[in-house]
């Protein structure tokens, strides 16, 4: 027993140590924003009223905003310190991912994790999806054990216990991964023909798991009814659906950046030209024919019970995600089901495993060589610029600049948290000729009656302009650009573009 604690603490200290690495201080960007606009509460009344009121996704996650609220009353909340929040899960989830190494003879198995490009990505997020790859973690941690040993403990049921009500309390699309994983754990039971004595020791875990879980399913059900719900700023459709395949997969470093993907996935006859481009297509393509040499050998494992009970829980959940996903025509991303990571990266290591110390060296390279492509994901990822979140500190202290210069500003962008957490509100406009206009959401009649821009700051005219009518607005005036910057187009009048910095 204490060897076994002694390992857990290693793997836990070497996998958050690996995290810090993944965190950076950038720019908060929207979905950020929101979580800080729950950790700006002062008190734990404000934050339930706050829980309460929402409509927007946030509402479905309460466990998640609750501990990142909790969490900055300790470490602050400066864009690294609430990233920084992701830690002890990702070295919790390191601990789980080690000793299904252990129980699988995987070797390998937590640095394949702890290089994957999607866990570098989410654990540089204020959001609780961390969290979700952590749970996930953790269920298939217990029922790994139970198809190794056909055993069923009291400590499993109660780890089985935690780790659902921490994912399903993160957030409501938990509930596809914990249906999956729940549907799991009782073939799997059957299967070892593990029986659980009457007494209190077994259904105590199993009946305390299934009354929070009853209550978090009934607090979602009142947020539905409510309205509460994510951006609906996509159809549901094929190309969506491959973009989160290819969040899922690790891709991600390798291609386009994300915002250039995000637009490019509007015209999507344009997609194809920038993806062949040498420098993204060496990346994709060596990951690509890596992934089909670990089809092929998944393929011919495919008699293997446990590749075949991985590649189910994958198969089915994402389809069950799909199909209610169509029902009410809401995107998929890669995100929703975080909690799948530690099933992917487990099914990935089965197929480039090289096996007995006598393997050929084709199959030990095979592992190697994803780790380095991974390792150039990852690393794209986290440092190069252009790969970065909205950057709304940039574009606010341009903005302050400006006003405090005397000049009109129009902010066609985020107009409240990420603003705001920046230091762009009404009250922050100088005295004197200097105005902040928000333009969220104009109409084409309301435009002219503002006061003509000195400069004006756009992110994402989909959000904030659908209609069009600013971008029109733009044009139609002759303003042109002066800079860009990740996510954000800022605009100056032709005859003071040059005088604008």
């Amino acid at each position: 027993m204490r060897n076994t604690v002694r390992a857990a603490a290693a793997y836990f200290v070497v996998s958050a140590l690996a995290g810090t690495i993944m965190i950076t201080g950038e720019s908060l960007w929207i979905d950020e924003g929101q979580t800080w606009h729950f950790v700006k509460q002062p008190t734990i009344a404000a934050w339930f009223s706050t829980l309460q009121h929402n409509v927007k996704s946030e509402a479905q996650m309460p466990l998640g905003m609750f501990v990142f609220w909790l969490g900055a009353r300790t470490v602050g909340d400066s864009e690294w310190a609430l990233r920084a929040l992701n830690l002890p899960w990702i070295g919790l989830a390191g601990v789980a991912l080690a000793f299904i190494a252990r129980l699988l003879n995987l070797r390998g198995l937590l640095l394949l994790f702890l290089m994957h490009p999607f866990l570098w990505y989410y654990a540089n997020e204020a959001r609780p999806y961390v969290m979700q790859i952590c749970a996930g973690a953790w269920l298939l941690l217990v029922l790994v054990k139970c198809y190794r040993t056909g055993t069923v403990e009291t400590l499993d049921l109660w780890l089985f216990g935690v780790a659902a009500v921490v994912g399903f309390g993160s957030s409501l699309l938990f509930a596809f991964p914990l249906a999956t994983f729940c549907a799991s754990a009782a073939w799997l039971w059957r299967r070892a023909g593990a029986r659980m004595p009457a007494t209190a020791t077994y259904w105590l875990p199993l009946m305390a798991t299934c009354a929070v879980l009853g209550l978090l399913g009934s607090y979602y059900a009142y947020t539905l009814v409510q309205g509460a719900t994510g951006a609906k700023l996509w159809n549901l459709s094929p190309l969506n659906v491959a973009f989160a395949i290819y969040e899922g997969l690790g891709f991600s470093g390798l291609g386009p950046p994300r915002n250039e993907l995000r637009e490019l996935g509007r015209v999507p006859s344009e997609l194809a030209g920038v993806i062949v481009r040498p420098r993204f297509l060496i990346g994709l393509g060596a990951l690509a024919s890596l992934y089909l040499a670990i089809a092929g050998r998944l393929w011919t494992m495919r008699g293997d019970a446990l590749v075949r009970w991985l590649a189910s829980v994958l198969a089915v959940c994402v389809l069950g995600l799909y199909l209610a996903a169509a029902a009410v025509d809401f995107p998929i991303w890669g995100r929703h089901l975080a909690g799948l990571l530690p099933v992917v990266v487990l099914l990935i290591m089965i197929g480039v495993a090289p096996g007995a110390p006598s393997a050929p060296p084709p199959r030990r390279a095979m592992f190697v060589l994803l780790l380095v492509v991974f390792a150039a994901s990852s690393l794209t990822l986290r440092f190069r610029a252009e790969y970065g979140k909205d950057d709304y500190r940039t574009a606010v202290r341009l903005a302050k600049s400006a006003l405090a210069d005397g000049k009109t500003v129009w902010w066609s962008a985020d107009p409240e948290e990420c603003a705001e957490y920046y230091g762009l509100t009404n009250a922050s406009v100088p005295p004197g000729p200097a105005r902040l206009i928000l333009t969220i959401e104009p109409s084409a009649e309301e435009l002219p009656r503002d006061p003509t821009p000195d400069m004006v700051f756009q992110s994402k005219p989909d959000v904030y302009d659908p209609a069009g009518h600013l971008g029109a607005f733009l044009a139609n005036r002759h303003f042109v650009k002066i800079r860009q910057l990740p996510a954000f187009t800022i605009w100056a009048p032709e005859r003071t573009a040059g005088q604008t910095p």
